[in-house]
């Protein structure tokens, strides 16, 4: 056996090694994981904008209809009008 035969065997081994194109990398494997992760973060993204968009309209409408059933507070003439001194009916001249 020469020495060259085992380095030229050897040099045959990594060439096919390197064109071989069946299966995956680890870098393939690290591309593909990172665009999965890119996906999936920019999706988490929308739909927490989109619920926090629904969320405030929902509670603005709450607001609305809150503030529209509920009794306004008296206003100014009103308090002026009401009795003195605790009395709850008017007296008689």
């Amino acid at each position: 056996m020469k020495f060259s035969e085992p380095l030229s065997r050897l040099k045959l081994l990594i060439k096919a090694f390197l064109e071989d194109k069946n299966g995956s990398t680890p870098a393939e494997y690290a591309i593909m994981a990172s665009l999965i992760a890119v996906t999936v973060l920019f999706i988490a993204n929308q739909v927490g904008q989109t619920s926090r968009r629904s969320i405030s309209e929902t509670a603005g409408a709450v607001l609305e209809v809150t503030n529209a059933s509920s009794p306004s507070a008296p206003s100014s003439e009103q308090e002026n009008t009401a009795p003195k001194g605790g009395d709850r009916f008017e007296r008689a001249p």
